[in-house]
């Protein structure tokens, strides 16, 4: 591998890791301590719960693009490596977009997919709406590592 392309890749892979330990933060400092109560910790589980139907879905691109990308470096076809990364980087970001469109105009129909208690709704509200537009950020650093 020629040095530019060594050095693209550490580039690449902190950059990924940032954005990885980012979105983790956020979603550390907003999930409210389970000590509230009941309903803060069913709320956060029924919003964990749509956020891992995302993360499934954005694993799914990550493990494919993972996949291509060894078979182009085994080829030596690294040009096709840079089309690879900016596809798949474009169907994370709009898989990723819509969920989070979708959780911000719909939240209280989502989070009761999982629970229909009201007051569980009220509180996994606020997790719900970070959580889903941290994961733009998250499936980008997906694809980038």
């Amino acid at each position: 591998m020629p040095v530019k392309d060594r050095q693209t890749a550490h580039i690449s892979f902190f950059a990924g890791f940032c954005f990885v330990n980012a979105a983790m933060a956020v979603e550390t400092m907003i999930t409210p301590p389970v000590t509230k109560g009941y309903c803060t910790d069913a709320g956060n589980t029924a919003s964990d719960s749509y956020t891992g139907l995302l993360y499934q879905v954005l694993v799914g691109f990550y493990t494919a693009s993972v996949s291509f990308a060894g078979q182009c470096y085994g080829a030596q076809k690294y040009k096709r490596i840079d089309k690879l990364f900016f596809t798949a980087c474009a169907y994370v970001v709009g898989f990723s977009l819509s969920f989070a469109v979708l959780g911000t105009f719909f939240p209280r129909q989502l989070i009761s997919l999982f629970d229909s208690d009201p007051a569980v709704i009220e509180a996994g509200m606020p997790k719900f709406f970070i959580c889903c537009w941290g994961y733009v950020l998250y499936g980008i650093s997906e694809v980038l590592l």
